[in-house]
């Protein structure tokens, strides 16, 4: 591979611009089973496809200042951040149906924690409380999200009584 390409390939420009422009042709192909329509008449394929081509020109745009010698050299940081936050994103998604909306974020905060530098018990467990709180408060009984509360075993026990912890009130 020549140093000219090692370097274009090396620069953010270039890799927003390729990430664009794939992302531009894939909603583009995908926009393209419905009707584009006219003008004056749009079909539901009109504006979608419009963006997705916009798409494409600013990503390739993008990708071609990867070629002037001031593109920013591209440096990844560090990773373990960026993994333990999908991880625990991963792992929210897996915990919401079977153990409920307040166990799951409880354990999204409190493994997204493990992403910083410096790690408290204290002020995770406090903002677990606090995003659980407001999780539920938003999404549960504000927005009618249809997501349990709780573990099952949880709602078993509880609905022997008149109420349930049921997302859906």
């Amino acid at each position: 591979m020549s140093t000219t390409l090692q370097r274009v390939t090396g620069t953010r420009e270039f890799w927003a611009g390729a990430l664009f422009t794939v992302l531009g042709l894939v909603f583009l192909v995908y926009s393209g089973q419905y009707r584009i329509g006219t003008a004056e008449r749009m079909g539901p394929a009109f504006v979608p496809g419009a963006l997705s081509g916009l798409l494409v020109v600013l990503g390739l745009a993008s990708a071609a200042r990867g070629w002037s010698p001031k593109a920013t050299p591209l440096d990844l940081g560090p990773l373990r951040p960026l993994a333990v936050i999908v991880l625990a994103v991963v792992v929210f998604a897996a915990l919401l149906m079977p153990l409920g909306l307040v166990v799951a974020t409880a354990v999204l905060v409190l493994v997204s924690t493990l992403a910083g530098e410096s790690f408290k018990v204290r002020d995770a467990l406090l903002l677990a409380a606090g995003l659980t709180a407001l999780a539920a408060g938003v999404f549960v009984w504000g927005l009618g999200v249809a997501a349990p509360l709780w573990p099952a075993l949880f709602d078993s026990l509880l609905s022997s009584g008149a109420t349930s912890s049921s997302a859906v009130p």
